[in-house]
């Protein structure tokens, strides 16, 4: 049996005439989806009983006298028999009614007509009295949010004599409810610890701990979003194990999720069945793992562990995060990612940290274990020449050469490797990085830490990380030029829209690409555009200045002056048509306006 059905077993067992009268307390983290199962599953249930419950939903935020909340669970039962999802032979509403009926509600209002005619006056009953006599006799009474009390009193400068006030109301609140009147009372609370020591040792006589079953859980909130996938990569399965890898299981975390999970379900990343399927779950489970660890800001170190395996796993998750540049936005700026920029971070992510090679899941395999220092001499040989094997048949993907210098540089200090070993790497290193400097300048963009000098314990700087990494973004520069002209030969009606899908195709790898045209060439190209080609070089210009301001200092620097230069070319520019001068002017407006947004 679930903890959801005991818990429905429990309150049915609670729900039984009784002499004693007491309250139930269902405690559990936040976010647990305590409140989703009350309102929906446990609702459902007992009011779908042969032997029928209402239930009446409330929370306990913000009043402040017991008369006040027996107005609220009042006025929460009024809506309740008004907003009743009917059955198409009406039997719920008529159910539900009977029982507001033989509470004595109809009663009340004769009686009430009758004194009023022969007195002249209408007799008063307190607000727990009229809810007694309102209230079915089978009803459970839901009081959410008892943690939230410490807030509810904000004209209180004293923070303390809220809280003592809070209690004091809620305590009398109770008693009326469950020891005057008899009324079955769910409260619900983060923690046994929030509920006032007076109420949980007078009224509160059992307490639940609500435990949400992972695959219930999911399969809740994540249904929809989940079907979207192929069968084939049992992304329940997925999310569930990378849930179960956080240790949490968290309703809010997976409707924060829910967004993310709908835009990867379009991608062709998972659509792709010619992509190998272990490599696909993989990266679904890891993706799925880091946003749940980061919708809750948490990071990766576990207390207890050794210094090193901690700044190890943190290294290694951190890394992950940074690389899912989607992620990051919507956890950090909470912008829904665009399909085709999650499709390209999957891509790039995969190949990272899913490798496809044996040789390059050998030799990451061999950085890890060095990186856990637990390894005899032999063993670390043989990581050695695993490491060194993929390096040199191209096999490793740029973004792991911080990684397999540190190790082989570890290696080096111990005495396993020798200096030409280290050496052997570095070279090899630079050949992969020269081979794509496009490919290796996402790499480095992607993390930027791991490329910079680092000193982690006993491995020293290694100032050949940065030396290979600002070889490899000045070789890219260095090529930027080449790019942006690629099929284009001379100044025409149409060389700006090649320049401009030149540009667009290699924004992923260098948002400012366009500043490696020198801007007085860039001006006989916009002199020579038809109007089409102008709308396309100003739509890049756009692009560059809006996504540019995410590079570096020195280059946003760049970006300004080449604004501020193109502008000065074009305000002389006369072409001998209204329309491209009128647009000419306005695209040097533009660039002036502009100049600042790079700051």
């Amino acid at each position: 049996m679930s903890n959801n059905d005991e818990i429905k077993q429990r309150i049915v067992e609670y729900l039984k005439p009784a002499k004693s009268h007491h309250a139930m307390l269902l405690y559990g983290e936040w976010g647990s989806g305590k409140s989703y199962f009350v309102r929906n599953d446990l609702k459902a249930y007992l009011e779908g009983l042969d032997d029928s419950a209402a239930v009446i939903y409330t929370t306990a935020a913000g009043f402040t006298t017991p008369d006040e909340l027996m107005e609220r669970i009042a006025t929460a039962y009024i809506n309740e028999l008004a907003s009743i999802e009917e059955l198409p032979d009406g039997s719920k509403r008529k159910k539900l009614l009977n029982e507001a009926r033989k509470s004595g509600l109809g009663f009340l209002k004769k009686i009430t007509k009758k004194v009023g005619k022969a007195s002249g006056v209408l007799p008063s009953l307190s607000d727990s009295a009229f809810l007694s006599l309102m209230l079915p006799k089978r009803s459970l009474i839901v009081i959410d949010d008892l943690e939230r009390r410490a807030f509810s009193l904000a004209h209180s400068k004293e923070q303390d004599g809220d809280n003592q006030e809070f209690d004091e109301a809620l305590f009398s609140a109770l008693c009326r409810l469950v020891e005057e009147h008899g009324h079955k009372v769910l409260l619900i609370a983060n923690s046994g610890d929030v509920v006032p020591a007076d109420i949980t040792e007078k009224l509160v006589w059992d307490r639940l701990e609500f435990k949400p079953d992972p695959a219930e859980l999911v399969d809740h909130i994540l249904a929809e979003s989940i079907e979207a996938f192929p069968q084939r990569l049992n992304v329940e399965e997925q999310v569930i194990s990378a849930q179960r890898l956080t240790g949490k299981c968290n309703a809010r975390r997976l409707i924060h999720f829910e967004p993310l999970l709908d835009t990867m379900a379009q991608c062709e990343f998972f659509k792709n069945d010619e992509t190998d399927i272990a490599i696909q779950k993989d990266t679904l489970k890891d993706v799925t793992y880091i946003a749940l660890c980061a919708s809750d800001g948490a990071e990766f170190v576990k207390p207890g562990e050794p210094a090193w395996i901690a700044w190890d796993e943190f290294d290694e998750n951190r890394a992950k995060y940074s690389a899912l540049k989607f992620l990051k936005a919507f956890i950090d700026e909470g912008i829904r990612p665009d399909v085709n920029e999650v499709n390209s971070d999957l891509v790039r992510f995969a190949e990272r940290f899913h490798p496809q090679s044996y040789k390059e899941q050998v030799a990451l395999a061999a950085i890890n274990s060095i990186r856990g220092r637990a390894f005899e001499d032999e063993e670390g040989k043989t990581f050695l020449n695993a490491i060194l094997e993929a390096l040199d048949s191209g096999e490793m993907d740029i973004s792991n050469i911080p990684n397999l210098l540190h190790a082989i540089n570890l290696l080096r200090l111990i005495g396993i490797a020798s200096l030409p070993d280290y050496e052997h790497a570095v070279q090899a290193s630079e050949r992969l990085l020269m081979k794509n400097s496009s490919f290796a300048r996402s790499a480095i963009n992607e993390d930027q830490i791991a490329w910079q000098v680092v000193h982690v314990d006993d491995v020293n700087r290694l100032d050949e990380i940065d030396s290979l990494r600002k070889m490899a973004l000045r070789q890219f520069e260095d090529e930027a030029y080449s790019r942006m002209m690629t099929d284009v030969s001379a100044p025409d009606e149409e060389a700006g829209l090649q320049i401009a899908h030149n540009a667009d195709a290699w924004f992923g790898s260098d948002p400012i690409g366009l500043t490696a045209i020198n801007p007085d060439e860039f001006g006989r190209y916009v002199k020579a555009a038809n109007v089409v080609s102008i709308h396309e070089l100003w739509n890049a210009i756009v692009r560059m200045n809006r996504e540019g301001v995410l590079v570096e200092h020195e280059h946003r620097e760049q970006v300004k002056k080449w604004n501020e230069d193109l502008a000065e070319i074009l305000s002389q520019v006369d072409v001998g048509s209204k329309m491209r001068n009128y647009l000419i002017d306005q695209l040097c407006e533009y660039l002036q306006n502009n100049t600042v947004t790079a700051e």
